[in-house]
């Protein structure tokens, strides 16, 4: 699970390091900041959920059974 914004690093950021790494891991991307260009760039990144904060409890289950499901 990566927020998009990090701080001097964002999650996609972080995802492509692990990536380049050789770190195949089903990601989850949070974000407080949604907006089209974040959404498509993280379904191009094959994030296996985007949620939006505030995200309810259901929603980040839901996430992480994929994730997991994926792994």
């Amino acid at each position: 699970m990566l927020d998009i914004h990090l701080g001097t690093l964002t999650g996609f950021d972080l995802h492509e390091w692990l990536l380049a790494s050789g770190a195949s891991v089903p990601t989850v991307f949070i974000t407080g900041h949604d907006d089209d260009t974040t959404r498509e760039r993280a379904r191009k990144a094959g994030a296996v959920a985007y949620l939006c904060k505030p995200f309810d409890d259901q929603s980040l289950i839901t996430a992480i059974e994929r994730a997991l499901a994926q792994n």
